[in-house]
């Protein structure tokens, strides 16, 4: 079955101040979390994040006046209403704490564990104990 060609009406613009506002609002979010352990912890990373809330609230109500002028906004709200597209949004976040954990276990293997897992029997029930108590939010010890 060929695929028939189509044209939208109107030619859509690239939403310049939404990108502004996102790119601020993330990078205002996610720099200092990437800087400030190497930096000690300064104050200005958490007055960084904490102002990274209001930027992505003004690029949610900007990308929302968009989408009622008609215009192209950046991110289609109205997905976020759909069923299967919020299912795939749930999965997704699943397979991100996935990774976060195997993350955080093998820097705390790399990290923290290696002195004190001297001996085979020891590190291999560690191994194995470990995820379990810190899934609960207990410390591996």
């Amino acid at each position: 079955m060929p695929i028939r060609e189509s044209k939208a009406e109107r030619a859509t613009r690239l939403d310049l101040l939404g990108v502004l506002l996102a790119t601020a609002g993330l990078l205002a979010l996610i720099l200092p979390l990437a800087q400030s352990h190497e930096l000690g912890w300064p104050a200005w990373p958490l007055v960084t994040m904490t102002t990274s809330v209001p930027v992505l609230g003004v690029f949610v109500l900007w990308e929302r006046r968009v989408a009622r002028q008609g215009a192209s906004p950046l991110v289609v709200q109205l997905l976020f209403t759909r069923r299967a597209f919020a299912g795939a949004r749930g999965s997704t976040a699943v397979r991100a704490r996935v990774r976060v954990f195997f993350l955080a276990w093998t820097l705390y293997l790399q990290l923290g564990a290696a002195p004190r897992l001297s001996r085979t029997w020891r590190g291999g029930v560690r191994r194995r104990i470990c995820p379990v108590r810190w899934l609960r939010g207990r410390p591996c010890r």
